[in-house]
């Protein structure tokens, strides 16, 4: 433990220092002494780091992978102050690809979870503030607001029942049916079923404004503006 204690310090100093070959290098040996040890945190606090890099060089597929290595382990151990740290990658994983209601809606829960603990930032590393610059001049402060919100609404488990259905998401094109997230095509059928946002929401575990966010992306994805579009397109595509 105190092996791996040292050279995640030392690999965080790397990644703060903007070598990320050697952050890379030590994380590594991390994850080998921490799977050595069954010290299972500091395995999935290596994670973290290694997401971090692979986000560093645009590897968005290999950042999710560790980040949601790390989000089971955290999840699985009760290690709140931790989970904050594979969320808010996830949420630069997000903005990375685009998905900014997703994003603005993860922040807005560990932006919760933090003050409940008491705990203002991440382990050494502090991915917010660079997502949040992002995020506002990509939605705009009113649509930034709105995800946020209904992020910070979310229990743990909807939350984590939130972040499921974005598996798998990543690397797809920013307009068309095809870019719609998994969520978003959830959505999406349900509003060709007819649901309100406030059923929709009922049926999805989320909040309603989370759904007026995912309703609003869509149609800027799709360019169409009401409901019944989206109900045409979603029939043609049934």
């Amino acid at each position: 433990m105190a092996r791996c204690a040292e050279g995640l310090l030392a690999a965080h100093a790397s990644f703060a220092l903007g070598d990320m070959n050697d952050a890379s290098a030590r994380a590594i040996d991390v994850l080998r002494w921490a799977k050595a040890g069954h010290n299972v945190i500091d395995h999935a606090r290596a994670d973290v780091l290694m997401g971090a890099v692979a986000l560093a060089s645009h590897d968005t597929r290999a950042a999710e992978r560790h980040a949601r290595e790390a989000l089971a382990t955290h999840a699985e151990h009760g290690n709140h102050l931790n989970l904050c740290d594979a969320i808010e990658l996830l949420a630069a994983i997000a903005a990375e690809c685009r998905d900014h209601v997703e994003a603005a809606s993860l922040l807005g829960a560990t932006a919760t979870s933090r003050a409940q603990m008491g705990s203002p930032r991440g382990y050494f590393i502090d991915l917010v503030p660079g997502v949040l610059v992002t995020l506002r001049q990509s939605m705009g402060d009113d649509a930034f607001a709105s995800a946020r919100n209904a992020g910070a609404a979310l229990d743990l488990a909807g939350l984590l029942a939130f972040i499921d259905r974005t598996r798998g998401a990543r690397s797809r094109p920013s307009s068309g049916w095809s870019s719609l997230t998994p969520t978003e095509l959830q959505v999406a059928e349900l509003v060709r079923a007819g649901l309100t946002n406030r059923e929709v929401a009922q049926r999805l575990i989320m909040a309603t404004e989370t759904v007026k966010s995912h309703v609003a992306h869509i149609f800027a994805k799709l360019g169409i503006s009401r409901r019944a579009q989206l109900a045409a397109l979603a029939t043609e595509r049934a």
